[in-house]
C-alpha cells in the first residue's frame, strides 16, 4: 500500500501550481471548476491493452490530464407545512465542495478567485481518500472548512483508517462534522438526535447511525464505484454525475474502458464500474465532472450504435451549460 501511495504522489510531485477556476451556470445550479494543477499521465502507468495500441492512441507518450475539484451551488424550493395547515415555501441552499485537491494552498487560492470563503462551504463530498483528493481538508492540522459536514463512504473511510494513519488526523479534526455514509443515501444527511458519545461510538465501530434524510431536489447520492479504491464513490444528482477517478486518461479510457491505471487497486471492479457509469452517463445525458479529465473536467459521455464510448467536453469559454436531460 505504501508503494501505491508513493506512485500516486510521484505522478503529481514536482509540478508547479498552475491552477485556474471557471464558473458555469447549469439549470438552477452554479458549477465552479477548480484546477489544483496541470498534470499528464504517462503511457507506462496504463495496462489492459497491448502496448502498441496504447502508443498508437497516445503517440506523445502521455495523456493530458488535470487535478480538479468542484464547487456546486444549489438552490431549491421546499414546501413546509406550518401550524394551522398553512404552507410556506422555503429556499434551501447548499454549497457543495467535491474533493479538495492536493493542498489548501491551491484550493484556497481557487476559492478566493471564485469569491468563496471556507466558511461558505457547508457540505464536502469525497470520492475517495487518495492524497490528491483530500489534501485540502486540513489547514495547520485543523479542519479547513469549519462549517461543513464531511461525507465519505463508510467502506472507503474504514479501509483507509487502517491503511493510512494520516486519515485518523482528518477524522479527529472533523469529528463533530464527520458523516460516513452508506451507498444510496441522500446527501447531505443529518443524524437523528444522539449524544456525542453515541455518535463517536458509531463512527469508531463502523456501525450505521440512525439518520434523518434531508429531502431536496438536488441532493446527491453516493453510488458504489469501487475498484479504484475499496470505497471509491461516484456522486450523482438529478442533473450530473461526478466521476471521481473512473478516468485517468480521457484519451485512452473512453475508447477502451478495459484500460486501467496502475492506481486502480482492483482492476476487475474498476473496469466494471467504469463501464457501468459510462453507460449511465450516456443513457441519462447527465453532465459529467471528472477529477482527472483535462480542465475544466466537464462534459458528456456519448455512446454510438456500436457500443463505443467517447467524451465530448464542454466549450470552456461558455458561461451557460446546456441541460441535455430535459
Amino acid at each position: 500500500m505504501k508503494m501505491r501511495l508513493c506512485s500516486i504522489l510521484l505522478c503529481v510531485a514536482g509540478l508547479s501550481f498552475a491552477g485556474q477556476t471557471k464558473t458555469y451556470k447549469y439549470d438552477n445550479m452554479t458549477i465552479i471548476a477548480m484546477q489544483d494543477r496541470e498534470n499528464f499521465m504517462p503511457n507506462k502507468i496504463f495496462h489492459g491493452a497491448p502496448v502498441d495500441e496504447i502508443t498508437a492512441a497516445v503517440p506523445e507518450g502521455k495523456s493530458p490530464a488535470s487535478i480538479n475539484a468542484f464547487v456546486v451551488k444549489t438552490e431549491t424550493k421546499k414546501e413546509e407545512e406550518k401550524e394551522g395547515g398553512k404552507k410556506e415555501i422555503k429556499i434551501v441552499k447548499h454549497t457543495f465542495l467535491i474533493d479538495t485537491g492536493m493542498s489548501t494552498e491551491a484550493l484556497f487560492k481557487n476559492l478566493r478567485d471564485a469569491g468563496i470563503k471556507p466558511e461558505d462551504i457547508d457540505v464536502i463530498l469525497i470520492t475517495h481518500m487518495h492524497a490528491d483528493h483530500i489534501g485540502g481538508l486540513l489547514k495547520d492540522g485543523k479542519a479547513a472548512f469549519p462549517k461543513a459536514t464531511l461525507h465519505v463512504a463508510r467502506d472507503e473511510y474504514f479501509y483507509w483508517r487502517q491503511a493510512n494513519p494520516n486519515i485518523k488526523q482528518i477524522m479527529f479534526a472533523y469529528l463533530k462534522q464527520f458523516e460516513p455514509f452508506q451507498y444510496g443515501e441522500n446527501l447531505p444527511i443529518e443524524r437523528a438526535k444522539q449524544t456525542e458519545n453515541e455518535k463517536n461510538i458509531s463512527i469508531m465501530r463502523n456501525k450505521p447511525a440512525a439518520r434523518i434524510i434531508e429531502m431536496v431536489d438536488d441532493a446527491f447520492q453516493g453510488r458504489d464505484a469501487s475498484g479504484h479504491t475499496p470505497g471509491h464513490t461516484v456522486f450523482e444528482c438529478n442533473k450530473m454525475i461526478v466521476f471521481g477517478d473512473l478516468v485517468h486518461s480521457a484519451a485512452l479510457q473512453f475508447a477502451d474502458p478495459n484500460i486501467c491505471a496502475q492506481f486502480d487497486m482492483d482492476t476487475k471492479k474498476a473496469v466494471q464500474s467504469r463501464r457501468k457509469f459510462f453507460d449511465r452517463a450516456a443513457e441519462t445525458k447527465k453532465l459529467v465532472l471528472g477529477a482527472h479529465l483535462p480542465f475544466p473536467g466537464i462534459g458528456y459521455v456519448l455512446k454510438d450504435e456500436g457500443d463505443h464510448y467517447s467524451f465530448e467536453p464542454i466549450d470552456p469559454n461558455q458561461e451557460q451549460i446546456i441541460d441535455r436531460t430535459k
